[in-house]
């Protein structure tokens, strides 16, 4: 049994290291090809959770967004193993296709070193609005529990708790009733 066990842990091993292999061959394939088609992307690399990561020039930031959309309809026409982000600065988006596989879609963007509230706001709210949510966001939680006997005892039991989260960005509050 040892034995079997043993035997079928190597192969997974196995079967594990010849599918990164062949991801790295078909990523060094594409990267070639990549830095010979132009001057929109410096560099790329495969990530730590085998995304395909871009590194983006001025001139593809520049772009209109239907001349990027052009641009990555190219790029992930030639790889479709994993999501493409594309780093700019602190700047990143991620690609991938419609739902059809028809065409490219920009998934999401966000900057790293910018504020996460101000970009999940909603889209309407005004600045001013965005950034006073983002200094005291917090949340209400109510809840209860009853339970009743065969002795004909009835225990009921009301909680609630408030409390921010993150306030100013270091502190987690809350107080329970």
């Amino acid at each position: 049994m040892k034995k079997l066990i043993g035997i079928v842990l190597v192969s997974v091993a196995c079967i594990q290291l010849i599918h990164a292999q062949d991801l790295y061959e078909k990523f060094n394939s594409f990267r070639q090809g990549l830095m010979q088609q132009g001057d929109y992307f410096t560099d790329a690399e495969i990530s730590s959770n085998n995304q395909l990561v871009l590194y983006a020039t001025e001139k593809f930031n520049q772009l209109p967004e239907s001349s990027r959309n052009t641009v990555m309809d190219i790029i992930l026409a030639s790889w479709k193993e994993t999501l493409v982000i594309v780093k700019y600065g602190s700047k990143r988006s991620l690609w991938g296709w419609s739902e059809s596989g028809s065409s490219v879609v920009l998934l999401d963007t966000w900057d790293v070193d910018g504020p996460a509230a101000v970009a999940a706001s909603p889209a309407g709210a005004s600045p001013d609005t965005r950034t006073k949510k983002a200094h005291h966001p917090f949340f209400v939680y109510s809840g209860g529990q009853g339970q009743y006997s065969n002795d004909g005892n009835l225990n009921i039991d009301i909680n609630t708790r408030v409390g921010f989260f993150l306030l100013m960005n270091r502190w987690d509050l809350a107080w329970t009733f």
